[in-house]
């Protein structure tokens, strides 16, 4: 390379300090935008967090009333089989004494 002047070489580095003394003012700009950033992401996930909140909350509601009419329904279906067992073990003790009384009626 060949050897630079002296002038070519203070015009580069007052390009060079140009750009340098804009950084500040760049910064300060970028540190803006990040602020705004975060504080509009903040408010995102606020928001997002109250609409899960209300969407769980109404899921348990809704599966809350599902489970009360699935358990009336059970004992509903429990009582009918209870009844029916009752008839049942009636009926067998019922049997044995027609069958006796038949067979007494038959002698």
């Amino acid at each position: 390379m060949p050897p630079q002047t002296i002038v070519s070489r203070v015009e580069r580095l007052e390009t060079r300090m140009d750009a340098l003394e804009q950084l500040p003012a760049r910064l300060d700009a970028l540190e803006l935008q990040n602020s705004q950033f975060r504080a509009e992401v903040r408010a995102e996930f606020s928001a997002t967090r109250e609409e899960l909140r209300t969407v769980t909350r109404e899921l348990g509601e809704t599966l809350r009333a599902e489970m009360r009419g699935l358990n009336e329904d059970t004992k509903a279906q429990m009582r009918v089989l209870y009844e029916d067992l009752v008839a049942r073990i009636t009926l067998l003790h019922e049997e044995p004494r027609a069958r006796s009384n038949t067979k007494k009626k038959r002698r």
